[in-house]
């Protein structure tokens, strides 16, 4: 077991980002060890989920939105993370979609992994410094943070950052259901990481074949659908 009194490596941020949604690699990384409410959970599936949803977590608290001087680089650095390791893009893909060049997303992925390392120091109890604490709080109540979202905007923003994972893949995405509208209470972020997710986990487990997004609306409810027929 990894000394949880130690700082975070960054590196251990990293290769768990890596294997974000394979579960017993996730669940048996460093820094699944090294977490003390993840390294207490015996299932391999749960110990996962645990850690794949604290990541997540710690990723959308480092979301500019929101924070008063939010810099452009902590922008690039938020998008590239997300497209990364959440939509699972290359660093290609992700330069192509971001216009930057592979080196540039490389930079900022290195950056963006320093700042989830010290995101998750707090969670070993250790002592840090002012400016990591203000971080941890932001980690702290990023998941109370809900508001009015229009979900088929943020079906439709997943949708067309997945596009290039699509095209790798040799599938698509079919999306029926309204422009706008359809408002939810949510934390957009991590929203559209939820859907995200399930697309990509989708396009990957089916190449080649097409996946469906329906987004209907009743006078009570919306209900999405994502299916890969």
């Amino acid at each position: 077991m990894s000394d949880r009194h130690a700082s975070v490596p960054a590196e251990e941020v990293h290769q768990a980002l890596l294997c974000l949604y394979s579960p017993t690699e996730l669940a048996k990384s460093d820094l699944a060890n090294r977490l003390p409410e993840v390294d207490r959970v015996e299932e391999l599936v749960a110990r996962a989920q645990v850690l794949r949803e604290i990541l997540l977590n710690a990723i959308e608290a480092l979301r500019p939105a929101g924070r008063s001087a939010g810099s452009a680089s902590a922008s690039r650095a938020y998008e590239c993370l997300t497209q990364r390791y959440v939509s699972g893009l290359t660093v290609d893909d992700v330069a192509y979609e971001l216009h930057l060049s592979p080196r540039q997303v490389y930079r900022d992925l290195k950056w963006g992994e320093e700042r989830l390392a010290e995101l998750l120091q707090s969670r070993l109890g250790a002592a840090t410094p002012p400016a990591e604490d203000s971080l941890s709080e932001e980690l702290e109540a990023v998941t109370h943070r809900p508001e009015p979202v229009a979900l088929a905007t943020v079906v439709q923003a997943a949708i067309s950052g997945l596009s290039p994972l699509a095209e790798r893949f040799g599938g698509s995405i079919e999306y029926r259901g309204p422009e706008g509208g359809a408002m939810v209470t949510a934390t957009p972020g991590l929203l559209r990481q939820a859907i995200t997710q399930v697309l990509s986990a989708l396009l990957q487990g089916r190449p080649g074949s097409p996946v469906l997004v329906s987004l209907t609306l009743t006078s009570e409810e919306a209900v999405l659908s994502l299916e890969a027929p």
